[in-house]
Parts: C-alpha cells; structure tokens; sequence
C-alpha cells in the first residue's frame, strides 16, 4: 500500500488543529469551486495587510504563509515563526452549526440563508502563534481575516470555528470598527438566552478561551440585556488587552443607570458554563440583578 505524502499528512494534521481550541480555525463559504488565487497576488494581499510575508510550502492543496515581523516575538527562543494556514476548497459534508450556534447570529441575519446556499469552504488556520503575546496574536488573525476577505472576492461569509461568530464577506471588506476593537468584533461571541418558564437572563462569550484568556457569563433579572450584552464586550476587551489573571473574589466595574461605572463593584468567580460548550467560565454577580439565589 503506497503511504500517504508528507503534504497529506500533514495537511490532515492541520486540519484537526484547525478546531481545536489553542488555534483559530476561520471557514471561508462559497457557492461554487474555488482554486486558491495565484501565490504572487496572495503575497502581495499578505503583505500589505501583515508587512513581508514568505511561503515556505505552497500547492494546489495547501499554503502556508509565515508573515515576517511575527517570527521577531520567538526568534530568542529558536522557535520557528508564526505560520498561517490555508487549505484547498472543499464540500461541506456536516452540519457546521448546531441549533444553540444558529440562534446566536444576531450580527449576521443572513447567515442561515447564506449557509444553505454555499456548498464549499475554505480552511484557515494558524499554528505555533500561542508563543506570542495576546496584543500580536489578535492583530495577526484581525488582519490575515481581512487579507482573507480580500483574496477571496467570491467569499459569502467567513465563520471563526471557536465562538461561531460569522460575517457577511462585505461586512469585513468594509469594517469601520477600530482596530484595537475589531478582534473582539470579528471573532468573540457574545450569545444572549433567556432562561425557559424565568424571568431570568443569561449573557455569555465564546471564543475567549483561544487565547488563554476566561469567558464571561452573566445569570441575572430586571436589568436591560443590552447593558450587560455592551459590559461583556467592554470585559472581553480588557481581559484581552491585559496579561494579569484575574481571580476569583475579585471585582468589576458594575452598571448603573445603564452605564459602566466604578461606583457599582460586582463580583467575579470561575464556575462551570451554564449553556454549552461545557468549559470554565468567569462569571460575573451582577449584585442585586443577580439570578441563582446569590444575593449582592
């Protein structure tokens, strides 16, 4: 029996990696068959988006880019640099989102229609970039998103595998969001459910912990879900611009008057995610509106 080459090997390793939680797995929708573009036009994408960008491998099935600037963050510690992963188009043989993921596409109302239309996907991922630090891995997979979006005019929406959060390709093309914000925007999910036969909310992300950094979820009642959902993202946006652990016991901004505000304190503490994927969560008290007969 012929052995499988080294590039399918290790194109079938990559492809595992790419939804697993230490690395980004970001899926590119199309309608029809679609080649990678010609290697000098990517490069060029590649670099105006990433500065100097090289491809140590590179064929029909797969493309590996190691952008320059990045390979600086581990040079002292002999690791090779940073690598960006692109993997040959393909049909879309499984359900990507399930039911609880469907519900939370708020920022994407087309995308049910757009996932039933598209019968092809392209693979994106990233390897030995959790050695960076959380200020340059976000800048990274912001801007290979959009170098992405450019590559690829033909692209419906692209979905970050890890929260399942999902964008029309135009919404990227022409995102107006500051950059130190749009990681969060493209990639963090900030899901809203409320509780059956309660009057209970509950507020959540997803995709946080791909950087090493805790989710957030919020049981709470009587206060507008559109406070809690805007103090989750300013949360998620502090963690990720801060390398301090944050313990439990230890207190947050709270909201009053709808807004964020040092004279409200609400605590925090790790416990177990209420809604799927099961994983650790920091949960939030938000004192007074809090559910779950913990008191303020």
């Amino acid at each position: 029996m012929q052995s499988d080459s080294k590039e399918e090997i290790l194109e079938q390793d990559l492809s595992e990696k790419s939804s697993r939680r230490n690395n980004f797995g970001i899926r590119l929708f199309f309608e029809e068959h679609t080649e990678f573009p010609d290697l000098k036009f990517m490069l060029k994408v590649m670099s105006q988006k990433l500065g100097k960008t090289e491809s140590p491998m590179h064929s029909d099935n797969l493309v590996i880019f190691t952008p320059q600037k990045y390979a600086i963050q581990t040079s002292d510690e002999g690791l090779p640099p940073p690598q960006l992963l692109l993997m040959k188009c393909t049909e879309i043989d499984e359900s990507l989102m399930d039911p609880v993921a469907e519900s939370q596409t708020r920022n994407c109302p087309e995308s049910k229609e757009i996932m039933n239309r598209c019968r092809y996907q392209i693979v994106a991922s990233d390897m030995l970039t959790s050695v960076l630090d959380t200020a340059n891995r976000t800048k990274l997979i912001t801007r290979y998103t959009e170098a992405l979006a450019e590559m690829f005019p033909t692209c419906q929406a692209i979905l970050f595998d890890n929260s399942k959060k999902i964008h029309t390709r135009e919404s990227i093309i022409h995102c107006d969001v500051p950059e130190p914000i749009r990681f969060v925007y493209y990639a963090i999910n900030v899901r809203f459910f409320r509780i059956e036969e309660t009057s209970d909310f509950l507020v959540d992300t997803l995709g946080m912990d791909t950087l090493f950094r805790p989710d957030l979820q919020y049981h709470f009642h009587d206060l507008d879900p559109n406070f809690v959902i805007n103090h989750a993202y300013n949360m998620a946006l502090q963690l990720l611009s801060s390398e301090e652990e944050i313990e439990s016991g230890d207190t947050v901004n709270g909201i009053e008057d709808g807004e964020i505000t040092d004279n409200v304190r609400w605590k925090v503490q790790y416990e177990d995610s209420m809604i799927q994927p099961s994983r650790t969560v920091l949960d939030v008290n938000t004192g007074r509106f809090a559910s779950g007969n913990r008191g303020s």
